[in-house]
Protein backbone atom coordinates (compact mmCIF):
# COMPACT_ATOMS: atom_id res chain seq x y z
CA UNK A 1 0.00 0.00 0.00
CA UNK A 2 1.40 3.61 -0.56
CA UNK A 3 1.97 6.34 1.97
CA UNK A 4 -0.95 8.23 0.53
CA UNK A 5 -3.13 4.92 0.65
CA UNK A 6 -2.49 4.80 4.12
CA UNK A 7 -4.49 7.60 5.20
CA UNK A 8 -7.94 5.82 4.19
CA UNK A 9 -10.08 9.04 5.52
CA UNK A 10 -10.16 12.41 6.79
CA UNK A 11 -13.12 13.64 9.17
CA UNK A 12 -13.83 16.70 10.60
CA UNK A 13 -13.17 15.94 14.09
CA UNK A 14 -9.36 13.98 13.08
CA UNK A 15 -7.38 12.11 11.09
CA UNK A 16 -8.97 8.24 10.40
CA UNK A 17 -5.65 5.89 9.90
CA UNK A 18 -6.53 1.96 9.55
CA UNK A 19 -9.62 2.72 11.26
CA UNK A 20 -8.05 4.39 14.27
CA UNK A 21 -9.30 8.34 14.71
CA UNK A 22 -6.47 10.60 15.55
CA UNK A 23 -7.20 14.32 17.33
CA UNK A 24 -6.11 16.71 14.66
CA UNK A 25 -3.92 18.93 16.87
CA UNK A 26 -1.71 15.35 18.25
CA UNK A 27 -1.20 14.69 14.72
CA UNK A 28 0.03 18.40 14.11
CA UNK A 29 1.80 18.17 17.23
CA UNK A 30 3.25 14.90 17.10
CA UNK A 31 3.91 14.65 13.27
CA UNK A 32 4.67 18.28 12.14
CA UNK A 33 6.29 19.76 15.60
CA UNK A 34 8.05 16.99 17.19
CA UNK A 35 9.40 15.28 13.67
CA UNK A 36 10.44 18.92 12.39
CA UNK A 37 14.40 18.48 11.02
CA UNK A 38 16.62 21.78 10.80
CA UNK A 39 17.08 20.35 7.44
CA UNK A 40 14.11 21.59 6.04
CA UNK A 41 16.09 25.38 6.31
CA UNK A 42 17.53 24.52 3.21
CA UNK A 43 14.23 24.85 1.14
CA UNK A 44 14.49 28.90 1.63
CA UNK A 45 17.94 28.86 0.88
CA UNK A 46 17.18 27.48 -2.33
CA UNK A 47 14.19 29.20 -3.10
CA UNK A 48 15.20 32.33 -1.89
CA UNK A 49 18.35 32.21 -4.27
CA UNK A 50 16.70 30.91 -7.09
CA UNK A 51 14.35 33.79 -6.71
CA UNK A 52 17.59 36.54 -6.90
CA UNK A 53 18.78 34.94 -10.02
CA UNK A 54 15.68 34.53 -11.84
CA UNK A 55 15.80 38.62 -10.54
CA UNK A 56 19.14 39.02 -12.22
CA UNK A 57 19.47 36.56 -14.99
CA UNK A 58 22.27 36.93 -16.90
CA UNK A 59 20.15 37.38 -19.76
CA UNK A 60 16.99 39.56 -18.23
CA UNK A 61 13.31 39.27 -19.21
CA UNK A 62 10.67 40.45 -17.76
CA UNK A 63 8.64 37.12 -17.25
CA UNK A 64 11.91 36.15 -15.32
CA UNK A 65 11.12 39.00 -13.11
CA UNK A 66 7.29 37.67 -12.56
CA UNK A 67 8.69 34.38 -12.02
CA UNK A 68 11.11 35.63 -9.29
CA UNK A 69 8.20 37.29 -7.50
CA UNK A 70 6.53 33.75 -7.29
CA UNK A 71 9.46 31.97 -6.17
CA UNK A 72 10.24 34.75 -3.59
CA UNK A 73 6.85 34.13 -2.22
CA UNK A 74 7.37 30.76 -2.09
CA UNK A 75 10.33 31.08 -0.23
CA UNK A 76 8.77 33.11 2.43
CA UNK A 77 6.31 30.88 2.90
CA UNK A 78 8.96 28.19 3.44
CA UNK A 79 11.11 30.74 5.40
CA UNK A 80 7.94 31.65 7.89
CA UNK A 81 6.45 27.90 8.06
CA UNK A 82 9.87 26.29 9.20
CA UNK A 83 10.43 29.19 11.80
CA UNK A 84 7.04 28.42 13.27
CA UNK A 85 7.71 24.54 13.42
CA UNK A 86 11.34 25.16 14.64
CA UNK A 87 10.19 27.45 17.77
CA UNK A 88 7.11 24.94 18.52
CA UNK A 89 9.86 22.19 18.89
CA UNK A 90 11.62 24.11 21.13
CA UNK A 91 8.84 24.96 23.33
CA UNK A 92 7.13 21.49 23.47
CA UNK A 93 9.49 19.28 22.78
CA UNK A 94 12.87 20.24 25.48
CA UNK A 95 14.22 16.94 24.55
CA UNK A 96 15.07 18.42 21.17
CA UNK A 97 17.25 21.33 22.32
CA UNK A 98 20.57 19.26 23.21
CA UNK A 99 20.45 17.49 20.03
CA UNK A 100 19.86 20.73 18.35
CA UNK A 101 22.82 22.34 19.13
CA UNK A 102 25.29 19.29 19.75
CA UNK A 103 23.89 15.91 17.43
CA UNK A 104 26.01 16.49 14.03
CA UNK A 105 23.03 15.26 12.11
CA UNK A 106 20.81 18.05 13.45
CA UNK A 107 23.19 20.95 14.60
CA UNK A 108 24.97 21.65 10.88
CA UNK A 109 21.79 22.40 9.49
CA UNK A 110 21.12 25.41 11.84
CA UNK A 111 23.86 27.47 9.37
CA UNK A 112 21.25 27.19 6.76
CA UNK A 113 18.59 29.32 8.75
CA UNK A 114 20.86 32.44 8.69
CA UNK A 115 21.22 31.60 5.25
CA UNK A 116 17.81 31.50 4.25
CA UNK A 117 17.21 34.58 5.73
CA UNK A 118 20.28 36.58 3.86
CA UNK A 119 18.71 35.48 0.60
CA UNK A 120 15.15 37.02 1.68
CA UNK A 121 17.73 40.15 2.61
CA UNK A 122 18.92 40.03 -0.75
CA UNK A 123 16.03 39.64 -2.99
CA UNK A 124 14.31 42.86 -0.62
CA UNK A 125 17.12 44.73 -1.52
CA UNK A 126 16.69 44.27 -5.26
CA UNK A 127 12.96 44.79 -4.86
CA UNK A 128 13.11 48.44 -2.95
CA UNK A 129 16.94 48.83 -4.84
CA UNK A 130 15.04 52.03 -6.33
CA UNK A 131 13.16 53.51 -3.61
CA UNK A 132 14.73 56.10 -2.28
CA UNK A 133 12.93 56.36 0.58
CA UNK A 134 14.45 56.36 4.32
CA UNK A 135 12.57 52.89 5.41
CA UNK A 136 13.45 50.59 2.38
CA UNK A 137 17.17 51.01 3.07
CA UNK A 138 16.43 50.69 7.03
CA UNK A 139 14.41 47.71 6.71
CA UNK A 140 17.07 45.70 4.55
CA UNK A 141 20.02 47.03 7.02
CA UNK A 142 18.05 45.77 10.29
CA UNK A 143 17.29 42.70 8.20
CA UNK A 144 20.86 42.07 7.08
CA UNK A 145 22.03 43.11 11.07
CA UNK A 146 20.04 39.92 12.28
CA UNK A 147 21.09 37.54 9.63
CA UNK A 148 24.47 38.57 10.19
CA UNK A 149 24.26 38.27 14.18
CA UNK A 150 22.53 34.64 13.82
CA UNK A 151 25.70 33.80 10.81
CA UNK A 152 28.18 34.50 14.07
CA UNK A 153 26.09 32.92 16.26
CA UNK A 154 25.76 29.65 14.17
CA UNK A 155 29.28 29.44 12.86
CA UNK A 156 31.04 30.09 16.15
CA UNK A 157 28.59 28.87 18.86
CA UNK A 158 27.56 25.58 16.44
CA UNK A 159 30.82 24.83 15.62
CA UNK A 160 32.20 24.90 19.52
CA UNK A 161 29.51 22.84 20.32
CA UNK A 162 30.22 20.12 18.10
CA UNK A 163 33.65 19.91 19.25
CA UNK A 164 32.98 20.51 22.68
CA UNK A 165 30.57 17.36 23.36
CA UNK A 166 30.01 15.26 19.94
CA UNK A 167 32.08 12.54 19.27
CA UNK A 168 32.56 12.20 15.75
CA UNK A 169 33.79 8.80 13.90
CA UNK A 170 36.75 9.89 10.58
CA UNK A 171 34.18 8.56 7.94
CA UNK A 172 31.06 10.89 9.18
CA UNK A 173 33.11 13.96 8.39
CA UNK A 174 30.99 14.69 5.74
CA UNK A 175 30.65 18.55 4.07
CA UNK A 176 27.32 19.38 5.96
CA UNK A 177 30.09 19.96 8.93
CA UNK A 178 30.42 23.28 5.91
CA UNK A 179 27.12 24.49 6.65
CA UNK A 180 27.33 26.75 10.35
CA UNK A 181 30.89 28.43 8.39
CA UNK A 182 29.40 29.64 4.72
CA UNK A 183 26.74 31.24 6.56
CA UNK A 184 29.39 33.84 7.36
CA UNK A 185 30.25 33.91 3.29
CA UNK A 186 26.70 34.40 2.49
CA UNK A 187 26.42 37.63 5.35
CA UNK A 188 29.18 38.73 4.18
CA UNK A 189 28.38 38.54 0.82
CA UNK A 190 24.84 39.84 1.29
CA UNK A 191 25.66 43.24 3.31
CA UNK A 192 28.63 43.77 0.01
CA UNK A 193 24.96 43.71 -2.23
CA UNK A 194 23.41 46.27 0.52
CA UNK A 195 26.27 49.21 0.47
CA UNK A 196 25.42 51.07 -2.12
CA UNK A 197 21.88 51.85 -0.62
CA UNK A 198 23.24 52.94 2.43
CA UNK A 199 23.95 56.39 3.62
CA UNK A 200 27.62 57.44 2.33
CA UNK A 201 28.36 57.62 6.84
CA UNK A 202 28.03 54.13 7.02
CA UNK A 203 29.52 52.41 3.84
CA UNK A 204 33.00 52.34 4.83
CA UNK A 205 31.70 50.39 8.14
CA UNK A 206 29.80 48.26 6.38
CA UNK A 207 32.51 47.49 3.82
CA UNK A 208 35.35 46.60 6.45
CA UNK A 209 32.54 44.10 8.74
CA UNK A 210 31.66 42.38 5.58
CA UNK A 211 35.41 41.95 4.78
CA UNK A 212 36.09 40.64 8.19
CA UNK A 213 33.31 37.90 8.16
CA UNK A 214 34.36 37.01 4.43
CA UNK A 215 38.10 36.33 5.52
CA UNK A 216 36.29 34.77 8.55
CA UNK A 217 34.81 32.21 6.66
CA UNK A 218 36.93 31.22 3.80
CA UNK A 219 39.85 30.47 6.70
CA UNK A 220 37.54 27.95 8.45
CA UNK A 221 35.74 26.83 5.39
CA UNK A 222 39.44 25.69 3.72
CA UNK A 223 40.23 24.31 6.94
CA UNK A 224 36.89 21.82 7.22
CA UNK A 225 37.26 21.43 3.41
CA UNK A 226 40.74 19.64 3.57
CA UNK A 227 39.55 17.59 6.96
CA UNK A 228 36.45 16.41 4.71
CA UNK A 229 39.18 16.10 1.77
CA UNK A 230 40.97 13.68 3.65
CA UNK A 231 38.12 11.76 4.73
CA UNK A 232 37.03 11.19 1.32
CA UNK A 233 40.39 9.85 0.39
CA UNK A 234 40.16 6.88 3.08
CA UNK A 235 36.81 6.79 3.29
CA UNK A 236 35.52 7.29 -0.07
CA UNK A 237 32.54 8.92 -1.41
CA UNK A 238 29.16 7.99 0.62
CA UNK A 239 26.88 5.97 -1.38
CA UNK A 240 23.97 7.50 0.19
CA UNK A 241 21.42 9.95 -0.19
CA UNK A 242 24.83 12.03 1.67
CA UNK A 243 26.15 12.20 -1.92
CA UNK A 244 24.31 15.39 -2.65
CA UNK A 245 26.31 16.74 0.46
CA UNK A 246 29.58 16.85 -2.57
CA UNK A 247 27.69 19.83 -3.53
CA UNK A 248 27.30 22.28 -0.03
CA UNK A 249 31.66 23.64 -1.27
CA UNK A 250 30.77 24.73 -3.94
CA UNK A 251 28.21 27.29 -2.27
CA UNK A 252 31.40 28.55 -0.37
CA UNK A 253 33.63 28.98 -3.34
CA UNK A 254 30.53 30.75 -5.18
CA UNK A 255 29.58 32.75 -2.68
CA UNK A 256 33.06 33.46 -1.22
CA UNK A 257 33.54 34.50 -5.00
CA UNK A 258 30.33 36.37 -5.13
CA UNK A 259 31.09 38.59 -2.27
CA UNK A 260 34.26 39.43 -2.69
CA UNK A 261 33.61 40.66 -6.50
CA UNK A 262 30.84 42.58 -4.68
CA UNK A 263 33.09 44.14 -2.33
CA UNK A 264 35.74 44.76 -4.52
CA UNK A 265 33.89 46.48 -6.78
CA UNK A 266 31.88 48.72 -4.01
CA UNK A 267 35.21 49.56 -2.22
CA UNK A 268 36.67 50.71 -6.12
CA UNK A 269 33.21 52.92 -6.35
CA UNK A 270 33.45 54.60 -3.00
CA UNK A 271 37.48 55.68 -2.88
CA UNK A 272 36.32 57.13 -6.32
CA UNK A 273 34.02 59.06 -5.72
CA UNK A 274 35.08 60.60 -2.39
CA UNK A 275 38.46 62.49 -1.77
CA UNK A 276 40.32 61.74 1.52
CA UNK A 277 42.95 63.86 3.15
CA UNK A 278 45.38 61.66 3.74
CA UNK A 279 45.66 60.99 -0.29
CA UNK A 280 46.33 64.61 -0.99
CA UNK A 281 43.16 64.77 -2.97
CA UNK A 282 45.17 63.14 -5.84
CA UNK A 283 43.43 61.84 -9.15
CA UNK A 284 46.02 59.33 -9.85
CA UNK A 285 46.82 58.03 -6.42
CA UNK A 286 42.89 57.53 -5.93
CA UNK A 287 42.43 55.83 -9.18
CA UNK A 288 45.63 53.26 -8.35
CA UNK A 289 44.24 52.69 -4.77
CA UNK A 290 40.62 51.86 -5.93
CA UNK A 291 41.46 49.90 -8.81
CA UNK A 292 43.99 47.69 -6.19
CA UNK A 293 40.86 46.77 -4.59
CA UNK A 294 38.83 46.18 -7.85
CA UNK A 295 41.52 43.84 -9.11
CA UNK A 296 42.05 41.76 -6.12
CA UNK A 297 38.42 41.25 -5.82
CA UNK A 298 38.44 39.92 -9.30
CA UNK A 299 41.47 37.89 -8.65
CA UNK A 300 39.82 36.38 -5.29
CA UNK A 301 36.53 35.96 -7.61
CA UNK A 302 38.53 34.00 -10.14
CA UNK A 303 40.67 32.08 -7.69
CA UNK A 304 37.08 30.66 -5.93
CA UNK A 305 35.16 30.10 -9.44
CA UNK A 306 37.75 28.19 -10.56
CA UNK A 307 37.92 25.56 -7.56
CA UNK A 308 33.61 25.66 -7.81
CA UNK A 309 33.65 24.33 -11.05
CA UNK A 310 35.99 21.77 -10.41
CA UNK A 311 33.86 20.77 -7.55
CA UNK A 312 31.37 20.65 -9.25
CA UNK A 313 32.40 17.98 -11.68
CA UNK A 314 33.41 16.26 -8.53
CA UNK A 315 29.92 16.26 -6.68
CA UNK A 316 28.46 15.73 -10.40
CA UNK A 317 30.81 12.52 -10.53
CA UNK A 318 29.90 11.75 -7.11
CA UNK A 319 25.96 11.62 -7.70
CA UNK A 320 25.99 9.61 -10.96
CA UNK A 321 28.92 7.17 -9.59
CA UNK A 322 26.49 5.53 -7.31
CA UNK A 323 23.70 4.83 -10.04
CA UNK A 324 20.14 5.97 -9.12
CA UNK A 325 18.55 7.77 -6.33
CA UNK A 326 14.69 8.57 -5.49
CA UNK A 327 14.39 11.74 -4.70
CA UNK A 328 14.78 13.29 -0.95
CA UNK A 329 14.97 16.11 0.74
CA UNK A 330 18.65 16.22 0.53
CA UNK A 331 19.11 16.86 -3.03
CA UNK A 332 18.04 20.19 -2.22
CA UNK A 333 22.00 20.45 -0.93
CA UNK A 334 22.11 20.94 -5.02
CA UNK A 335 20.58 24.47 -5.02
CA UNK A 336 21.97 26.96 -3.45
CA UNK A 337 25.64 25.99 -4.69
CA UNK A 338 24.81 26.06 -7.97
CA UNK A 339 22.76 29.80 -7.35
CA UNK A 340 26.12 31.12 -5.95
CA UNK A 341 27.68 30.14 -8.96
CA UNK A 342 25.84 31.34 -11.30
CA UNK A 343 25.53 34.89 -9.33
CA UNK A 344 29.37 35.34 -9.13
CA UNK A 345 29.97 34.59 -12.17
CA UNK A 346 27.17 37.09 -13.66
CA UNK A 347 28.68 39.20 -11.46
CA UNK A 348 31.95 39.18 -13.01
CA UNK A 349 30.01 39.83 -16.55
CA UNK A 350 28.51 42.52 -14.95
CA UNK A 351 31.62 44.56 -13.45
CA UNK A 352 34.04 43.37 -16.68
CA UNK A 353 31.95 42.89 -19.79
CA UNK A 354 33.15 39.18 -19.75
CA UNK A 355 30.82 37.35 -22.38
CA UNK A 356 32.20 34.00 -21.32
CA UNK A 357 31.24 34.56 -17.80
CA UNK A 358 27.39 35.61 -18.94
CA UNK A 359 26.85 32.09 -20.83
CA UNK A 360 28.66 30.62 -17.22
CA UNK A 361 26.24 32.20 -15.32
CA UNK A 362 23.63 31.31 -17.33
CA UNK A 363 24.21 27.42 -17.32
CA UNK A 364 24.26 27.43 -13.39
CA UNK A 365 21.51 29.47 -13.09
CA UNK A 366 19.52 27.02 -15.76
CA UNK A 367 20.34 24.56 -13.66
CA UNK A 368 19.59 25.98 -10.42
CA UNK A 369 16.03 26.66 -11.59
CA UNK A 370 15.42 23.11 -12.69
CA UNK A 371 16.44 21.44 -9.95
CA UNK A 372 14.31 23.70 -7.44
CA UNK A 373 11.38 23.15 -9.18
CA UNK A 374 12.15 19.39 -9.31
CA UNK A 375 12.67 19.71 -5.25
CA UNK A 376 9.65 21.85 -4.21
CA UNK A 377 7.72 19.41 -6.59
CA UNK A 378 9.09 16.16 -5.14
CA UNK A 379 8.50 17.64 -1.76
CA UNK A 380 4.97 18.12 -2.24
CA UNK A 381 4.26 14.67 -3.78
CA UNK A 382 6.76 12.21 -2.37
CA UNK A 383 8.67 13.76 0.59
CA UNK A 384 5.83 15.82 2.36
CA UNK A 385 3.22 12.61 2.10
CA UNK A 386 6.38 10.39 3.10
CA UNK A 387 7.27 12.15 6.76
CA UNK A 388 3.21 13.10 7.44
CA UNK A 389 1.51 9.20 6.52
CA UNK A 390 3.88 6.72 5.90
CA UNK A 391 5.96 7.40 8.91
CA UNK A 392 3.42 8.08 11.40
CA UNK A 393 1.78 4.83 9.77
CA UNK A 394 5.03 2.58 10.70
CA UNK A 395 5.11 4.72 14.37
CA UNK A 396 1.32 3.95 14.99
CA UNK A 397 1.07 0.00 13.91
CA UNK A 398 2.26 -0.81 17.06
CA UNK A 399 -0.57 1.49 19.17
CA UNK A 400 -3.20 0.20 16.03
CA UNK A 401 -2.33 -3.29 17.29
CA UNK A 402 -2.54 -2.87 20.51
CA UNK A 403 -5.97 -1.29 20.50
CA UNK A 404 -7.20 -4.17 18.01
CA UNK A 405 -6.28 -6.91 20.55
CA UNK A 406 -7.99 -4.90 23.60
CA UNK A 407 -11.04 -4.79 21.36
CA UNK A 408 -10.84 -8.68 20.91
CA UNK A 409 -9.95 -9.53 24.84
CA UNK A 410 -13.10 -7.04 25.46
CA UNK A 411 -14.90 -8.77 23.15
Amino acid sequence: MSSLGSVQSLKKDGLKIHGVSIKRSSFIKEKLIESFHPIWFVSPMGTGISSCVLYRFPFESEVLQVCSYIMFSVCLFLFIQNTILFILQMIFYPNKRYPTLFDISRACFLGCYPMGLSSIVNMTYLLTVNNNSKWSWTLVYVLWWISGFLSLATAWFVTFCIQWKEKIYNENLHATLLLPVVSLTVSGASGALITNKLPIVLQPVNLIICYLLWANAILLAFLIIAVHFWKLYVHKIPKSDLRFSSFLPIGLFGQGAYGIMLLGNNTYNYIKSNNFDYLLNDFSTINIVSEIFLYFGLISSLFLISNGICFTILASFTCLSNGKCKFSRTWWAMTFPLGTMSLATTEIYRVFEWTSFRWIGTIYGSALIIITIICLIGSIIWEFPHEIYLNPHNDLMDNLENQNSLSSSIV
